[in-house]
């Protein structure tokens, strides 16, 4: 079958039929283009503070600090859950570093969309939904 030869998705290959969206067909509603910076700032608004937008506006990202790694790991397998649900995947980095006394341990979350070079509504729902989740698991 084609998927075992690298015609397939994910692990087996590049999907052969994508293409980058453009002002005819983008599922983003943004006519192949990535979000305007004016109305990323005013996204921002329906985040929880502690989300950050790049200054070019190509890229919004958090970081999470947990009590101990296995909650930095917990909350990474949320997030990655999460992406997997709504269809559209950011970065998630899990780090742990020796502070002054202590061991830090946190878990950066970049969203932007890859096709789009920049954001889409999609990111801002993906973070707020994000939000959501942390919300329950406080």
């Amino acid at each position: 079958n084609a998927e075992g030869k690298g015609g397939g998705r994910g692990k087996r290959g590049k999907d052969a039929t994508a293409k980058k969206p453009n002002a005819v067909c983008c599922p983003y509603g943004q006519a192949g283009q990535p979000m305007e910076a004016g109305r990323a700032r005013a996204m921002m608004a329906v985040l929880d503070a502690a989300w950050n937008l790049d200054d070019p506006c190509l890229e919004i990202s958090r970081t999470f600090a947990c009590a101990d790694y296995v909650a930095a790991q917990r909350l990474s397998a949320t997030v990655t859950n999460l992406f997997r649900n709504e269809g559209h995947y950011g970065e998630v980095t899990v780090r742990r570093a020796l502070g002054r006394a202590e061991w830090n341990d946190e878990v950066e979350v970049k969203l932007k969309t890859a096709v789009l070079e920049g954001l889409s509504g999609m990111d801002f729902q993906v973070a707020a939904g994000i939000d959501v989740e942390v919300g329950r698991e406080a």
